[in-house]
């Protein structure tokens, strides 16, 4: 009976290495394609870098100019927005004004300024403000 029962035992880890071994060369079948769209290959003459000397990557015109402004959602509700932005030389004005018409900024919020020192590097002053829309 214990002969039996180890030959049974024995069967079914076969089984389950073979189900194993199985499913692992299924896996690693080439799925097929997605869609039948494919990227055109370009020549190398085409594959051109944007020169570091573009107009994209000078420096804002002014002294202390505003530079990596962005504007996010600032809550899920929908009610505030974060504008971000670093300027290089100082914090200086940290003063967003809005308002529901370009002609009409008649809300203002301040901004908290923060830098960071990673080793040798000290970034920018980082100005974050969440003004909250509607008030």
């Amino acid at each position: 009976m214990a002969m039996g029962a180890r030959l049974c035992s024995s069967s079914i880890i076969v089984v389950v290495v073979v189900l194993i071994v199985a499913t692992a060369a299924e896996a690693m079948r080439c799925p097929g394609t997605t869609s039948v769209y494919r990227r055109p290959k370009k020549k190398a003459a085409d594959m051109v870098d944007m020169p570091l000397d573009a107009d994209v990557f000078a420096e804002p015109a002014g002294r202390n100019a505003p530079q990596q402004v962005h504007i996010t959602l600032g809550d899920q509700t929908g009610t505030a927005m974060t504008v971000s932005w670093v300027t290089m030389e100082e914090a200086g004005n940290s003063t967003v004004l809005y308002g529901l018409a370009m002609d009409k900024l008649d809300m203002a919020a301040d901004a908290t300024v923060t830098t960071y020192t990673y080793y040798n590097y000290t970034s920018g002053f980082i100005h974050h403000c969440t003004p909250l829309l509607g008030k």
